[in-house]
């Protein structure tokens, strides 16, 4: 979730990510810092295919939170 959302809030995707957290729902955010709704970066891409890798298709893999590069 970029920090400079304008659609989206970027403190709703914190909450969210809580809430799932809370509710024993597996979550990762990713924050692409200072940037906007939508943002691309190899980074990011190989991370949400490592979620699906992980939840879809059952792969034990690690899945980092936090900061990713919004461009390589």
């Amino acid at each position: 979730h970029g920090t400079k959302d304008n659609l989206v809030p970027y403190v709703q995707a914190v909450e969210f990510d809580r809430s799932l957290g809370n509710a024993g729902v597996a979550s990762s955010l990713l924050t692409g810092q200072n940037a906007p709704h939508v943002f691309r970066s190899k980074q990011l891409l190989d991370t949400m295919n490592l979620f699906f890798d992980r939840h879809l298709l059952g792969k034990d893999v690690v899945i980092d939170d936090g900061p990713v590069a919004i461009a390589d």
